[in-house]
């Protein structure tokens, strides 16, 4: 899929009652009315793969949301300028998906991105513990690892009355780097012309991403990321203090490898 989105007001993206075997990648969605989220995910357990994308928002609106979804890889992306936060998987309302199993928020891989929301917004939002009609955990086999991020620390709260809660013990964040006060890990976007240039600072390099894990293959521009050294976020091989400025516009490029049959 190759989307160049822009002035959408309320979910741009919406994936809704099974997503299977999807991958979403290589898309920039831009210039969205302010309140407006990037890409929502709700009623499946996957799997889906959402990779080297870039989502660019403004006002309160939240960069990517799961309710009642499971089974979401979102790895090398950006997340830019939703002041609600860049990641939100937290609905839980007791409805079924598939096989009358409770829908679930687990199997979440969160990784290698650039997460750069609001300040004073959530960098990650999640649901509390919570069991299904069986007993089952509902929150489990999430991960968190190897952002660079900003806003204020994760949040883990209920739906219902917003009651606080500590990190469930099926969530695990590893390695994420608060670029907070970083002033020198610039982004800039010129949506007349659809494009962005970025001058990343040192910590682009402190990550601690993986080279070759799932979207490591193409970067947002079709081209082959590097197998020895991983870069966060859609770019690959940013330099400390280098402008690199790309078109939004989508392009060719590689194709996407074909996702494995169930």
């Amino acid at each position: 899929m190759r989307v160049a989105g822009r002035a959408s007001s309320q979910l741009p993206i919406w994936f809704d009652s099974g997503y299977k075997y999807m991958r979403f990648t290589r898309n920039a969605i831009v210039n969205n009315q302010p309140g407006s989220n990037g890409a929502g995910f709700e009623l499946s357990f996957g799997p889906a793969l959402v990779d080297n994308n870039i989502f660019v928002g403004s006002g309160s609106g939240t960069g990517v949301t799961g309710m009642d979804a499971s089974g979401v890889t979102y790895a090398h992306n950006l997340v830019l300028g939703y002041h609600g936060g860049s990641v939100s998987v937290y609905g839980l309302t007791g409805r079924t998906c598939g096989d009358s199993r409770t829908c679930a928020i687990s199997n979440w891989t969160v990784a290698a991105n650039l997460l750069l929301g609001g300040t004073t917004a959530p960098w990650v939002k999640i649901h509390c513990d919570k069991h299904g009609s069986h007993g089952e955990d509902l929150v489990e086999h999430d991960v968190l690892e190897h952002n660079l991020f900003r806003g204020t620390a994760a949040d883990f709260s209920r739906s219902q009355d917003k009651s606080k809660c500590t990190k469930p013990a099926g969530v695990g964040l590893t390695s994420n780097q608060d670029v907070n006060g970083t002033n020198d890990f610039l982004i800039t976007v010129d949506t007349s012309r659809m494009t962005l240039s970025v001058t990343p600072s040192a910590i682009v390099s402190e990550s601690g991403c993986v080279a070759g894990r799932p979207g490591g293959e193409f970067d947002f521009t079709g081209a082959k990321r590097s197998l020895t050294k991983c870069t966060p976020g859609p770019l690959d091989g940013l330099v400390a203090g280098e402008v690199r400025t790309v078109s939004l516009i989508p392009t060719q490029g590689a194709a996407p490898p074909i996702p494995p049959p169930p």
